[in-house]
């Protein structure tokens, strides 16, 4: 499998993630084009929460703190996703992270 030009696409910071069932029909206006309504179907949003910017002595930043009630989360995409590539994904992430875990466990002897 060839991927292409991958390289034009921005890489954008995510460290948000939600599932959600498909549960839509495609008459539904927030259905959106991508999404079928099928029960096989998972949408994947991907988003990037910054923390409250907080200025001052740490003091001043604590009790600033206090006073954020809520902090938004960024959406950058979202994916429609059959159940069996997202059984695909769960298995190329699990490899990678054995393989992140390995190496750093392998550096520090």
């Amino acid at each position: 499998m060839y991927w292409g030009d991958v390289e034009h696409l921005p890489v954008i910071a995510a460290n948000q993630f939600m599932l959600q069932q498909a549960l839509l029909t495609p008459a539904d206006p927030g259905a959106g084009a991508a999404s079928s309504g099928d029960p096989d179907e998972v949408i994947l949003t991907v988003g990037h929460l910054a923390p409250p910017l907080l200025q001052g002595t740490p003091d001043e930043q604590r009790a600033a703190v206090t006073q954020v009630s809520q902090v938004t989360v960024r959406p950058v995409a979202r994916f429609s996703v059959r159940r069996a590539k997202l059984a695909e994904l769960r298995d190329v992430l699990a490899k990678i992270l054995d393989d992140t875990d390995h190496a750093q466990v392998g550096g520090e002897t």
